[in-house]
């Protein structure tokens, strides 16, 4: 596929940033899920205090 044509033909670096993406968007997929099995709101950013509505930051941290 896409990804292991890519992959093959990427430096160690541009592996390296593949690889936290991979990591980073199967955490917000898993928290995605997660929600929808509680049956939670999505979190958004209050626009007059700037701080998240639902704040998850410290699940994210503890995530493998």
């Amino acid at each position: 596929g896409l990804i292991d044509t890519l992959g093959a033909e990427a430096n160690n670096c541009l592996i390296e940033q593949m690889e936290r993406a991979f990591i980073t968007s199967s955490r917000y997929e898993y928290l995605f899920w997660e929600m929808c099995y509680k049956l939670e709101m999505w979190p958004f950013r209050d626009e007059h205090s700037n701080n998240w509505a639902i704040d998850r930051s410290e699940e994210m941290e503890r995530l493998p």
